[in-house]
């Protein structure tokens, strides 16, 4: 007759802490504007402004980064839903 084998101890399952969430690597912010903003345009020209946007708005990078008017653009979507293009160099890569 053979005796049952011990089954193991059960083990503590681990639970998850809460943490606060990191920017996503698709984030800029808008800056180096002095105070000026910046504006969305429907296409990476200068003078097709759509809308403007203060210091410190979040835009999420939706596509890649093209050229025009002499200037590198992100293709981004503002936090109204907004899409559009903005000059690199009045964007910055972490949070205000």
């Amino acid at each position: 007759m053979s005796s049952p084998s011990p089954s193991p101890a059960p083990q503590p399952t681990a639970t998850a802490e809460p943490t606060q969430a990191a920017p996503s690597a698709n984030t800029v912010w808008v800056g180096n504007t002095d105070g000026e903003g910046v504006y969305l345009r429907r296409t990476p020209t200068l003078d097709d402004r759509a809308q403007a946007y203060p210091d410190d708005t979040p835009l999420t990078i939706i596509g890649e980064d093209v050229e025009g008017d002499g200037q590198q653009w992100h293709h981004v979507r503002a936090p109204d839903g907004a899409e559009g293009y903005v000059p690199t160099m009045y964007t910055v890569d972490t949070p205000p």
